[in-house]
């Protein structure tokens, strides 16, 4: 699918008379596009093993909604790849399944492989089950990418918690251009 292009209205002069050709280019594309803006949640439906004090992109193997194809569930399945440019509000969650002497964890929004300035959350405690949430905006140009990344510390591996009601998962949408 070629990117997408948020439309503009179109300029009118005194006078001019309003062809369809003239709204259809301007009001109505604009129209179009801000009732179908880019959107995306993806989410992980199988577990995922993260090692300690690392930072891992969380897979989504599941697309619920994808309006203009900027994900894929078989390459690169954790990254949300840009089709129109502009600036985008992104969450990501980051779950972990029970086990292990869990001190602290920590969520991040992540931008072409760096978390974003301001983005990332960490939690400081232990119970049985844990999930942990990170948003931002983020300017986006055609082809930049953005994931959830997830981090734990247990002093070994733990696995994500990918059940039916909590799991990673990513949830994007375009705001301004």
């Amino acid at each position: 699918m070629a990117a997408r292009t948020v439309p503009r209205s179109a300029q009118k002069s005194s006078g001019q008379l309003i062809t369809g050709a003239l709204w259809n280019a301007g009001e109505w594309a604009l129209g179009n596009f801000l009732l179908n803006v880019p959107m995306f949640r993806g989410r992980q439906s199988a577990a995922q093993t993260t090692a300690d004090n690392v930072w891992l992109a969380m897979s989504l193997d599941v697309t619920d909604v994808d309006t203009d194809s900027g994900h894929s569930n078989s390459v690169n399945n954790s990254r949300y790849t840009c089709q129109v440019p502009g600036w985008y509000y992104v969450e990501g969650y980051f779950a972990l399944a029970s086990g292990g002497n869990l001190s602290q964890f920590e969520c991040a929004i992540a931008k072409n492989g760096s978390i974003v300035v301001g983005s990332p959350q960490f939690l400081l405690h232990q119970v049985d089950l844990q999930s942990l949430m990170a948003g931002s905006l983020v300017q986006l140009a055609v082809g930049d990418y953005v994931e959830t990344w997830g981090r734990q510390h247990t002093g070994g591996n733990l696995n994500t918690f990918a059940g039916t009601d909590l799991c990673p998962c990513m949830n994007l949408f375009w705001v301004h251009s």
